[in-house]
């Protein structure tokens, strides 16, 4: 197996209460025959924004990723996504509760994953959405 690659960074606060992370790879990854390894995209990009609202009480953030085009175990290949998530997380709403929700795959885009099951390639998850409660017990 043969792997190489890149990845660039650049994390910083573009405004006083915004946050902002981007990240880019790029690799190329190989068999000993010289074939792409399966479920390996030569290119991937992510970027993540963040920010406190209602004097802080509300930690609302969006993140987006793109997977180049990805190789299957059987020699296919399954196209490129990109997927988008919205989370917003209470902060100090209540003294021992917080509460966190949000929506993934907010674009509800269609892709495929490469598995090395019985079947190829698997279809993503499509939209969806979540509420998690968090209780923290005092100590």
């Amino acid at each position: 197996m043969d792997a190489r690659g890149v990845e660039f960074e650049l994390t910083g606060k573009p405004w006083a209460r915004l946050e902002a992370r981007g990240s880019l790879s790029l690799q190329q990854t190989a068999n000993p025959d010289g074939s792409r390894l399966p479920n390996s995209p030569r290119q991937v990009a992510k970027l993540r924004v963040s920010t406190a609202l209602f004097r802080e009480k509300l930690l609302v953030s969006a993140s987006s990723q793109y997977l180049g085009s990805r190789p299957t175990l059987a020699g296919g290949v399954v196209r490129p996504v990109y997927l988008t998530d919205v989370t917003a997380t209470t902060n100090h709403l209540a003294d021992q509760f917080e509460l966190q929700f949000g929506i993934r795959n907010l674009f509800d885009r269609a892709y495929d994953d490469p598995v090395a099951l019985a079947v190829d390639r698997m279809q993503g998850d499509g939209r969806s959405a979540f509420v998690k409660l968090i209780w923290r017990s005092r100590e």
